[in-house]
Formats: C-alpha cells, sequence, structure tokens
C-alpha cells in the first residue's frame, strides 16, 4: 500500500503536467481545482472552529475529529499532489 501512494504522489502530478504541457484549458482546470480545494479545507476548518467555540468544546478532540471528514481529506490531498505538479512545472519550464 506504500509504494501504491508513493507511485501515485510521483505519477498523478507528472501526468498533470505532461497534459497541461500545451494545453493551457488543462492547467486553467487544474488550477480552479486546487482554487476550490483550499476554499473547501478553509471553510471545513472555520465551521470546525466555530463550532469548538461557540459549544464549548475540548479543542483538540474536536478539531481532531476533522481529520476523518472525507471532504477535508480529498482536498488536501488534491492540494499536495497540485503543489508537486506546480514544482515540476517551475523546474522543467523552458526559458
Amino acid at each position: 500500500m506504500h509504494w501504491l501512494l508513493f507511485g501515485s504522489t510521483l505519477l498523478i502530478p507528472a501526468a498533470m503536467a505532461w497534459g497541461s504541457k500545451d494545453r493551457p484549458a488543462a492547467r486553467l482546470i487544474a488550477s480552479v481545482g486546487a482554487l476550490i480545494a483550499a476554499i473547501a479545507i478553509g471553510n471545513l476548518i472555520a465551521a470546525k472552529v466555530y463550532d469548538v467555540l461557540s459549544e464549548h468544546t475540548v479543542f483538540m478532540t474536536t478539531i481532531h475529529a476533522l481529520l476523518l471528514n472525507p471532504w477535508f481529506l480529498t482536498a488536501g490531498a488534491y492540494l499536495g499532489l497540485y503543489l508537486i505538479y506546480r514544482i515540476w512545472l517551475l523546474i522543467f519550464q523552458r526559458d
């Protein structure tokens, strides 16, 4: 399972970089997806912090429940892959 995670961490950003090499629309779609993921993560965190403050619950245990949220996990995984994709574009860009 660890090899699958490691391999996909390299292969998916490489496929994104290759797919967007001559296609500006693919680059735009990837960037809009990252924007949506960042907004989703921000809203999920803000909502959870608001719940903690308004209900006077224990901060650490309540916030750690956020890490099990599938929306949070999906958005965070995409942002991680997108970051690697953007770094690859910076490294291999033509001058």
